[in-house]
């Protein structure tokens, strides 16, 4: 995955986060070619890089919440939800590539890379066109 100016969410210090997400994704991704082509990929280099990104994503997402909490945003519960369930559900891909390793691997890229978009594209794009008026000079 690759960021586009369709990404941006209108806040610089949001938009290089995301960026920083797609580059550990990006990561993951290039374990999964590297599985798909026969070669052994060690479970606790995966298990490592998932644990990086769900931790810098733990940390974006309090910045978000952060922000969305300054501009006393409606919909930050339902944000905060919608943070909760995908940390959960990263934590579930997790268990499994600790169980199956790299065989998780094509499903996990899946799910970030559709997650991103996403999250992205629908849910942050619906409020930070007000917040990214609001963060302008």
């Amino acid at each position: 995955m690759e960021w586009d100016a369709k990404y941006s969410v209108g806040v610089d210090y949001l938009d290089n986060q995301h960026k920083k997400i797609i580059d550990y994704i990006n990561n993951v991704e290039k374990m999964a070619q590297t599985a798909a082509a026969g070669i052994e990929v060690p479970t606790a280099k995966i298990l490592e890089q998932v644990d990086l990104l769900a931790q810098y994503t733990q940390s974006h997402f309090a910045d978000e919440e952060l922000l969305m909490s300054r501009h006393n945003m409606v919909d930050l519960s339902r944000h905060k939800a919608i943070h909760k369930n995908l940390i959960n559900q990263v934590n579930t891909l997790r268990g499994k590539v600790n169980s199956h390793g790299a065989a998780v691997l094509p499903i996990l890229v899946k799910f970030l890379n559709e997650w991103l978009q996403t999250h992205i594209l629908g849910v942050d794009n619906s409020y930070t066109s007000i917040i990214g008026r609001r963060e302008s000079p």
